[in-house]
């Protein structure tokens, strides 16, 4: 396994640890994680926009997006990227049953500098769903 260095390298050890896991079950995923902390957060970030943003694996559109949450749930990455530019990179093919997505959306709130503080009170107690 290599150290993803971009976003397209993420995505790439992200899919081949999918792949494998009829074979190994989430070994190569757990694998993943616990090199991820020598990654940037904004590669990990854009690696996991593309994978909620891929269409092109239908049948295992959920899995991909369920692990791709719980990464999003273990390490908690934060971002600069503009919380509209996520919002439509990943809404439109993110399956809604995965949960993890707007919990975390709703946790970087509190990171999001550009964003007013008076927006941030108003997302701060919503519900994701």
């Amino acid at each position: 396994m290599k150290i993803p260095i971009a976003p397209d390298d993420f995505q790439n050890e992200f899919y081949s640890s999918i792949d494998l896991m009829d074979k190994i079950g989430d070994l190569r995923i757990r694998q993943l994680v616990n090199i991820l902390d020598k990654v940037n957060d904004e590669i990990i970030i854009s690696g996991i926009i593309k994978i909620f943003k891929n269409t092109k694996r239908p049948n295992t559109e959920y899995v991909d997006q369920k692990y791709a949450g719980k990464i999003l749930n273990k390490i908690k990455p934060k971002t600069q990227i503009d919380l509209i530019l996520i919002l439509k990179d990943t809404i439109e093919n993110w399956n809604k049953s995965v949960e993890e997505l707007p919990f975390w959306l709703k946790e970087n709130l509190e990171w999001i500098p550009f964003l007013p503080q008076k927006d941030k009170a108003v997302f701060k107690d919503m519900s994701p769903f």
